[in-house]
């Protein structure tokens, strides 16, 4: 018969790790304080649940618990990052038998304890602590990993200003068969991404709206979705624009809300494309808290009247408005005039930034600003690149040139491109200038096309051609027809 795991204390597994007490329980396992008797140090040890503990654990049948738990341990023997809690090994106590594997032990705060405790947080703080996390999520993305269950609950405050994601429970292979499931997937509703809320297939970008979520609540001391019923919030999740965290605390840089909203947008195309991308923003506002970006990501204050539209659509992430053939590689210059304060100097000294390998989403955000640059991107089909990497600059960092507006510092990019095409977004029922905006900066040429629709506000994209979920290649014509 097997043994209740709750019963285990002071059990010695594999003649090496004694159980000591119960630091946490979940619905398919019980984690312990242990120590370690051959390296004589303190562990924790996750224990998967007994059979004997019923038919499920929690809302998992035992064989969907024993799936995920070996999910788990198989993803976090991959990992191997300062800012994730370490697994020292996954092993079967053959003698009960007993499945567990044993990990870091982190005697530590929550995130969530922190902002329990005292509300919105300093937006330095928040950028600090957001920088950490996109440092672990890269890690976890870049070895195929979807964590699914980001939260403040799951975010380790060290003494030493550090943190550590933990919690790998529900987490996914990205190409893995359970990334695939029709059923609506588990995860905290507060926090998870509409397409996880519909069960829908998941990428990175859904733990970075989870991110988003957390950061506004981080920001503003609150959640942007919240009621006592779990399945309301799922329908928040889904349809419902958050209010702008600087409406609830006005002392936050418009470029953080902006972060905060770009990670939130309901369509995952139109966030960030990966956590390396995020974390550029991020640490662009760390060192200048002044700055903004150009993501068109302005919600409206629900405090207007009601008669106003709810839904602004989709928003933009960038600025270079690029055009594709579907030809091999993409040679296609695009001049790009870059806008400054009326304030500056008609002329000034320009250094060239080193570029190479970083995430290229515009002009300010790469240090590229003002009249008096001239950027021109050639687009280059490489799938051995991540998406929107710049492969190479023609002029070299370092360089410096007095500029001015008749005579600015002109400069290519070859910026890399996994494939010549893409899939098409849903833009139905959302604003048709937001939807026009996003679809150029993907490099497609947009008509608009103005139709009688009822029940479908002025302004607003009635349907498209294509329709949603076409692979468009990468500079066609599309339309959107609009109702008049």
């Amino acid at each position: 018969m097997a043994i209740r795991t709750e019963k285990l204390t002071d059990r010695v597994l594999d003649g090496r790790y004694k159980l000591i007490n119960v630091v946490g329980s979940g619905g398919m396992a019980v984690v312990y304080g242990a120590y370690d008797l051959k390296y004589h140090r303190t562990v924790a040890v996750k224990v998967l649940k007994s059979e004997t503990e019923g038919e499920k654990n929690g809302t998992d049948s035992r064989e969907s618990a024993a799936k995920r738990f070996e999910t788990e341990a198989s993803a976090m023997e991959l990992l191997s990052h300062p800012n994730i809690v370490g697994v020292y090994e996954t092993a079967t106590d053959e003698s009960r038998p007993i499945r567990y594997f044993v990990m870091e032990y982190i005697e530590a705060n929550t995130l969530k304890s922190m902002i329990s405790k005292y509300g919105a947080l300093p937006p330095r703080d928040v950028l600090l602590l957001t920088e950490q996390i996109l440092l672990a999520l890269d890690h976890i993305h870049k070895k195929g990993i979807l964590h699914c269950d980001v939260k403040p609950q799951n975010i380790m405050l060290l003494d030493n200003g550090g943190i550590k994601l933990a919690d790998f429970g529900i987490a996914r292979f990205i190409n893995g068969e359970e990334n695939r499931e029709s059923d609506i997937a588990v995860g905290t509703v507060y926090y998870i991404s509409p397409e996880q809320a519909s069960g829908k297939p998941l990428d990175g970008r859904s733990d970075l709206y989870s991110l988003g979520v957390m950061m506004y609540e981080m920001v503003t001391g609150t959640l942007p979705f919240n009621d006592d019923d779990p399945s309301k919030v799922t329908k928040m999740q889904i349809e419902k624009q958050p209010r702008r965290p600087r409406s609830i605390n006005p002392n936050i840089p418009k470029g953080l809300e902006q972060i905060i909203l770009h990670a939130m947008e309901k369509h995952a195309f139109m966030r960030y494309e990966s956590a390396a991308q995020m974390l550029s923003a991020v640490r662009a506002l760390l060192k200048d808290q002044d700055m903004v970006f150009d993501y068109g990501n302005e919600l409206p204050d629900p405090r207007r009247t009601q008669s106003e539209v709810t839904d602004p659509g989709p928003g933009v992430s960038g600025k270079v408005f690029a055009l594709f053939g579907a030809a091999a590689a993409f040679v296609i210059a695009l001049a790009v005039t870059l806008i400054m304060t009326l304030s500056m100097p008609r002329g000034t000294e320009v250094t060239m930034p080193d570029l190479v390998g970083d995430v290229w989403y515009g002009e300010a955000e790469a240090g590229l600003g003002g009249e008096f640059c001239e950027v021109e991107i050639e687009y280059v089909v490489d799938p051995s690149r991540p998406q929107n990497t710049v492969i190479s600059q023609s002029v070299d960092a370092g360089t410096k040139k007095a500029a001015s507006a008749d005579d600015p510092l002109k400069v290519t990019l070859k910026v890399s491109r996994t494939d010549n095409s893409l899939t098409f977004g849903d833009y139905v029922l959302t604003d048709a200038q937001g939807a026009k905006r996003a679809l150029e900066n993907l490099g497609y040429t947009v008509i608009i096309e103005q139709v009688s629709a009822p029940g479908v506000p002025v302004g607003y994209v009635e349907s498209t051609y294509p329709a949603a979920g076409t692979q468009v290649p990468i500079g066609a014509t599309v339309k959107l027809y609009v109702s008049k």
